[in-house]
């Protein structure tokens, strides 16, 4: 049965994604054990019987070895976390050649993202994080005529001023014209681009797994 039939099943059945991602786990765990126990009964019976010698067993694909995984894990979590920092630093670079110097590069990765969801609140939840951390940040823009803001416990109004749009402009520009050169002076093609997002997509969905269903 494919993972899509598990799907359907669980969900006609009411399980849970925990129990349905527990369950896929077990299989996956019990499966070399089952392999391992039928494999001296199917070789006698491929023989003939017990007196007839078994046939060559077949080699077994070796597995990749659990400190080659480990390595690669942390070294791509150590490549994420620098390509995170040299993004900060280039949304800073461009806002400092436009005369913003008193933005660092998470405000105005945070302006932008205001920007992309319209201020909603929520939706900001997505790029920016939990409200808790984002919110000093917002202070300190409003602060410095960046965005006016309300918060409340149930309504949130986040809005960008002139001052903050000019900003968010900028920064855009910026990357933009980064689009332009990416290939030529990094050599990632289109496609390495699209492998990527791929990659940082599923990434996130598991950490997301990881922490609702305590994986």
């Amino acid at each position: 049965m494919s993972h899509n039939a598990d799907h359907d099943a669980a969900a006609e059945s009411g399980l849970s994604r925990r129990t349905l991602l527990a369950g896929l786990g077990a299989a996956a765990l019990a499966a070399p054990a089952v392999a391992a126990t039928a494999a001296p009964a199917a070789g006698a019976m491929a023989s003939g019987g017990p007196d007839v010698p078994p046939a060559a067993p077949v080699a077994p694909v070796a597995p990749v070895a659990d400190e080659a995984v480990t390595a690669d894990y942390f070294e791509a979590l150590r490549a994420l976390q620098r390509a995170h920092n040299r993004l900060l630093d280039t949304v800073c670079d461009e806002l400092q050649r436009a005369g913003c110097d008193d933005l660092s590069g998470a405000e105005g990765l945070l302006l932008l993202n205001i920007a992309e969801v319209n201020g909603d609140r929520r939706l900001l939840r997505t790029y920016a994080g939990t409200w808790n951390n984002c919110r000093a940040m917002m202070s300190r823009l409003a602060k410095r005529g960046y965005v006016t803001w309300t918060d409340r416990d149930r309504s949130t109004r986040i809005e960008l001023t002139a001052r903050g749009q000019e900003a968010v402009a900028t920064v855009l520009a910026g990357l933009t014209r980064q689009t332009r050169s990416v290939h030529y002076l990094s050599g990632v093609s289109h496609g390495e681009l699209g492998d990527a997002r791929q990659t940082l997509a599923r990434l996130d969905r598991f950490w997301t797994d990881t922490i609702l269903y305590r994986l």
